[in-house]
């Protein structure tokens, strides 16, 4: 839980939202940045209130700082210009104070006149309870940034308003401020007095800024309020940084606590400083000072280490001092009522490692052990070991080697005084995330458990379990910022059961726990949440002070995550019935409590009709064996007509109107559905097939319904059968499945039948085609079954492709019975009948046709594709057959209709009549005279050449047609109508000549020709490299390429080669130059529907062709119209159209922007180093 005000051995955290110098360092590196749209965030039922920034739509007055009053649970919020009192009920504003902006400058003292005052935003650089005296202190950036304190009850009051007399906080925007409440040295009676604890960044913002310590406590005494709390000559509670460090080794303060008798604050600071030398990494770091010290000898500075192997998370983005659960606690042999700090950092990258990274941890150190580091570090010193290593202190000697130890150096002595330790505080990580930078933290136990609640810089809020010093895991992420970060001050409301999430936009009550959502046992159990468990009476997923337990109570009333065993239905016997059938369930049931009263047994279809209850009974002489009715035949809906089966959920519940206590599925099946005897027996349910009467019954009513018949048992039907499963059952097989037969010829067919019986004595073929169905008798000779000879015909459009398919049937019947029962056709035998007329509609195609299928020739008198029998044949060429060459060859078209003089180009010839197989074509084709070699692999039977022409012989342009010639007589030679013409292509002119080194600019070639040849490939010579340049476009004067990408900025030559043939164009050359970069976006804001249009400033503009805005919404890429270029500096873009779905489960609200990543694509490429790095 939020541990309370302090005391003499405790205080509470007071944090500062992530610094955004951190920030743009990260977004110069990025593509994708953060627009807002007109969003709304994600809607959740954990969220009970919401306070949204009403100042905010700008985005210029965000919320910074928040605080809660631990006697009356109210919520103190700060931002730019304003302060809020909140109730925490509903989080309703109870007061609001404004408390900017304000006639101020950096080169005024305080408030009084002086020149060049303009008016400044009040940030809120810090917030703090101090409960004994009834304030508020509220710390800002104005006037150099002063404290004030504020009647707590009425901020705005302002003759109780008081402020600090000397600036003692950062005073201005970014720079990190702490401020907390804690016991400090005692008065002259020795009784402990409370001061304000404050940390501050070196800002260098006016030359009054020298004086402020970098930590110091200050009194909260009302006569001396806000001076340092003890004041010597020479010392005193405060540190100052050295002059000749103030602006280049900075310390940023993350959070400050105290813990028993010492204050601590937490940093992130370089590893170390030397003037013009290289920048050392950044690390993390706790300091801490003895609140007895009146002159702060004790500060000592010790790193804070959380890693595992090689992943380090270096940069701490919060910390929260609190309690463990008893699992934790007994982890770390402590106590609950033993501190605990926890810690979330993120892994940096770059030189000094200062670039947050999506890399998270979460960390836990026990104080006890924190103590023990800092006094290990302190007694190295003061046995002379080491340097005290904090030269930004004026504190970088070697120590000097005393005979203190232990208890009596803890608070400090003016020898050794200001150590800077080497022995780090190191865990391992309990969580870790590539995908979220953590930065915010906030602890609470339930029962054993130990809760984490982290926020993320993307605005989302995880709930975890700490089940010890080095595991834990997430059990519930929650969107709640709307993509804006969560601020460091995550606060714990006084019951425990909600938790305050602090935005730049809006504060949140956020539920600690949601139980509700989960319907049954398992599904509460799998959302492993610590406050909520199945409830077996209740039949619930409810916090455990919401459920009814048994007298007297036992461990299976309510159930957990960890220890709980849901109720289960172990077997049900049988698991599936036939419909028509009504008997008993056998249940056997697990994990069951003693409910004392009735079973009954559920079966939900999931439809409009509801649930069928029956009464269970109890079988055996435990709860654990019941007996269930099935429902009868009435009472249960029917089965869909394309289905077999019906599925149910079968439930057991301790009432009739009970919840499921637990739960399994069940079929209801009927067997009469299926047709065929392959069918039943192949089904997965126990059907037999009864063969005389031709039908599918339950197995459970075999004996009954086929009584004195021949039986094929079903492949699900248990135990063992000499006959079983589909190979078993009477069904006909034939060596080809398709039987070809030409439209109006007569054919007898005959196929194989398998497992006839005696009693089978007379058999019928049966055709079915299009609507109409035929029969013909058959006979049976051996196991073939012999049709009678049947003309074959249909009259509508059948497959639309000059063939109809007739579904084949064999029907057998007993001698002297009427009508007949089909043989199962599990080949799929078929009739395909078939039109020479309508399979092709030239000479060379008819031929080409398969002759094992088709009886077609081509009959010249006819000009079509016949049989035989339909043409007027009166010489041998009236009707052409298989192995006949067809005369009249035609050239249809050509392409390309140039070519190379070098040859080499692959020619594609379409026509009719081209030839039956390669030999004929094979040294058939010339292009302009010239021989032209045909590709085996490419030849399509009668109706496609494709051929690779030779050099010409001459070397200069020539022009002739295409001859295909088949035979040395006219009437298997084709002439082309076009002319082929070998040609010498010739580049005159290439423009633009520069581009993006990223290549995707757009190149036009200018020339002669430049549609010659059948394959063509640019590409630029840049050093040793040829880069491809992809053809778009070819025409008869231009040829255009997009460009791909260079690693270096350079210029190189052209190469275009066309059809192997590569000339070199030294005289242009192509110049690869530095991408353009974009600088700042104007105005980075629109509707979801887009069109607005935004300024975009950056450099190179004018090297582009083709630029777009890209917005990212979720897994979704979205362009923007073609970006419009003012200048090579200046360019205007529309946003694009979110096109958001109707059933989307958020939309559009001003109040609720959602944060989207934007970039820019530039000309086809995203580059890496497009950003945005204005804000």
């Amino acid at each position: 839980m939020r541990h309370t005000q302090p005391t003499s051995s405790s205080a509470p955290l007071r944090r500062r939202p992530s610094l955004r110098g951190v920030d743009v360092l990260l977004k110069t590196t990025t593509l994708v940045l953060l627009v807002t749209f007109a969003q709304a965030r994600f809607a959740t039922d954990d969220i009970v209130a919401e306070f949204v920034n009403p100042n905010n739509i700008n985005e210029d007055m965000p919320f910074e700082k928040m605080v809660i009053d631990p006697s009356t649970g109210r919520l103190y919020v700060g931002g730019v210009n304003n302060l809020y009192d909140l109730h925490a009920s509903g989080l309703g504003v109870k007061a609001h104070a404004v408390t900017g902006p304000e006639e101020d400058s950096h080169d005024c003292l305080n408030r009084e006149s002086c020149n060049r005052k303009t008016p400044h935003n009040s940030y809120t650089k810090g917030l703090a309870v101090y409960e004994k005296g009834s304030k508020l202190i509220e710390c800002s950036s104005l006037f150099q940034g002063r404290c004030r304190w504020r009647n707590l009850y009425n901020i705005d009051q302002k003759d109780v308003i008081r402020e600090s007399q000397r600036n003692v906080v950062a005073n201005d925007r970014f720079s990190s401020t702490v401020i907390f409440v804690g016991a400090g040295p005692p008065n002259e009676d020795g009784i402990p007095r409370d001061v304000l604890y404050v940390a501050s960044t070196y800002a260098q913002n006016g030359s009054y800024w020298d004086d402020v310590p970098a930590v110091a406590s200050l009194s909260l005494a009302q006569e001396t309020l806000f001076d340092v709390s003890v004041q010597g000559v020479g010392t005193g509670t405060e540190i100052k940084m050295e002059r000749q460090f103030r602006g280049q080794y900075k310390i940023e303060y993350v959070g400050g606590f105290q813990s028993g008798r010492f204050a601590y604050f937490a940093t992130r600071q370089p590893k170390g400083y030397i003037p013009g030398g290289n920048a050392f990494p950044i690390i993390s770091k706790l300091v801490r000072v003895c609140t007895t010290d009146a002159h702060f000898w004790s500060y000592t500075e010790v790193p804070l280490e959380c890693g595992r192997g090689n992943e380090t998370y270096n940069l701490l983005t919060d910390v929260y001092l609190s309690k463990p659960g008893y699992d934790l606690a007994s982890s770390l042999g402590m106590s609950v009522e033993d501190d605990i700090l926890y810690a979330v950092f993120v892994e940096g990258t770059g030189v000094d490692k200062s670039i947050p990274t999506a890399h998270s941890a979460l960390c836990v150190y026990p104080m006890a052990a924190v103590e023990r580091i800092f006094l290990d570090n302190i007694e190295i010193c003061f046995r002379g070991e080491n340097d005290k290593n904090l030269p930004w202190f004026k504190s970088a000697e070697r120590c000097q080697q005393t005979k203190f130890s232990g208890q009596e150096v803890l608070c400090g002595k003016d020898v050794n005084s200001y150590i800077g330790g080497d022995i780090a505080i190191e865990a391992r990580p309990v969580l870790t995330t590539k995908d979220a930078r953590f930065s915010a933290i906030a602890t609470n136990t339930t029962r054993a458990n130990t809760v984490a609640f982290i926020g993320t810089y993307d605005g989302r809020l995880l709930k975890a379990v700490v089940e010890n010093r080095t595991a834990g895991f997430v059990y519930r992420t929650l969107e709640i910022g709307g993509g804006k970060p969560v601020l460091q001050d995550l606060e714990l409301d006084g019951t425990g059961d909600h938790v305050y999430v602090l935005t730049p936009s809006s504060v949140s009550k956020v539920k600690v726990r949601h139980c509700g959502g989960a319907g049954d046992c398992e599904s509460c159990l799998s959302q492993r949440d610590p406050y909520c468990g199945w409830c077996v009476l209740n039949n619930g997923c409810v916090p455990e002070g919401e459920c009814t337990k048994s007298i007297p109570s036992t461990p299976h009333d309510w159930l957990t995550f960890r220890t709980g065993k849901c109720p289960l239905i172990r077997s049900v016997e049988p698991d599936k019935m036939q419909i028509t059938s009504a008997s008993y369930l056998n249940i056997e049931l697990e994990n069951l409590p003693s409910l004392g009263g009735q079973l009954t047994c559920i079966f939900d279809f999931g439809n409009a009709s509801g649930p069928v209850t029956m009464v269970a009974e109890q079988s055996g002489a435990t709860e654990s064996r019941v007996r269930c009715p099935t429902p009868s035949l009435t009472r249960l809906p029917k089965i869909p007509t394309d289905s077999q089966s019906l599925a149910a959920r079968l439930a057991i519940a301790g009432s009739v109107d009970g919840p499921p206590l637990a739960f399994t599925n069940f079929t209801f099946y009927d067997c009469s559905r299926f047709t065929s005897c392959g069918a039943c027996v192949s089904s997965a349910f126990p059907c037999d097939w009864c063969i005389e009467s031709d039908q599918c019954v339950a197995g459970t009513t075999t004996e009954n319904r086929c009584r004195a018949q021949h039986i094929v048992n079903g492949l699900a039907r248990i135990g063992p059968s000499r006959r079983k499963g589909p190979s078993h059952c009477p069904h006909m097989v034939a060596d080809e499945l398709e039987f070809y037969v030409a439209s109006g010829k007569t054919r007898q067919i005959s196929v194989r039948a398998k497992n006839l019986l005696d009693f089978m004595t007379d058999f019928k073929c049966q055709l079915k085609i299009e609507h109409s169905v035929h029969e013909r008798l058959a006979r049976k000779q051996g196991d073939v079954i012999i049709c009678e000879v049947m003309k074959f015909d249909y009259y509508g459009p059948g497959m639309g492709n000059g063939m109809a398919i007739a579904n084949f049937s064999v029907v057998w019947s007993t001698e002297g019975q009427q009508g007949g029962h089909v043989l199962d056709n599990s080949q799929g035998i078929r009739v395909v009948i078939y039109k020479c007329e309508m399979l092709a509609s030239s000479c060379g195609l008819c031929l080409a046709l398969s002759d094992k299928k088709f009886e077609c020739g081509w009959c010249s008198s006819e000009r079509q594709c016949t049989r035989p029998d339909k043409c007027p044949i009166e010489s041998a060429d009236d009707w052409l057959n298989r192995t006949q060459l067809c005369p009249y060859p035609v050239i249809t078209d050509f392409n390309p209709k140039k070519g190379p003089l070098a040859g080499r180009t692959l020619l594609t010839i379409d026509g009719v009549n081209l030839g039956r197989s390669y030999q004929d074509v094979a040294g058939a084709v010339t292009a302009a005279n010239v021989r032209c070699d045909v590709d085996q692999d490419l030849y399509v039977t009668a109706s496609r050449i494709v051929c690779r022409t030779r050099p010409s012989p001459v070397q200069k342009t020539a022009r002739n047609p295409i001859i295909v010639k088949l035979r040395d007589e006219h009437k298997y030679t084709a002439i082309s109508n076009d002319s082929f013409m070998y040609v010498d292509p010739l580049v005159t002119r290439v423009e633009p000549l520069r581009g993006t080194k990223y290549g995707g600019t757009d190149v036009t070639i200018w020339g002669e020709n430049m549609d010659a040849g059948s394959m063509v490939n640019v590409s630029i010579n840049v050093a040793s490299n040829r880069i491809p340049c992809q053809i778009l476009e070819r025409a008869t004067d231009r040829l255009v390429c997009r460009t791909g990408p260079s690693f270096n900025d350079s210029d190189g030559s052209f190469s275009v080669t066309i059809d192997g043939s590569t000339q070199i164009y030294d005289n242009f050359r192509f110049k690869y130059e530095k991408a353009p970069t974009v600088s700042q976006v104007r105005f980075e804001r629109s509707i979801a529907s887009g069109g607005i249009l935004v300024d975009v400033f950056g450099t190179g503009f004018k090297l582009l062709q083709r630029p777009h805005m890209l917005v990212m919404d979720e897994d979704r890429a979205i362009r923007g119209p073609r970006c419009i270029i003012e200048r090579d500096d200046l360019m205007h873009c529309y946003t694009p159209d979110l096109m958001i779905p109707n059933d989307r489960h958020n939309h559009p609200t001003i109040e609720h922007p959602l944060m989207l990543e934007y970039g820019f694509e530039m000309d086809g490429v995203r580059p890496g180093n497009v950003s945005q790095a204005s804000r």
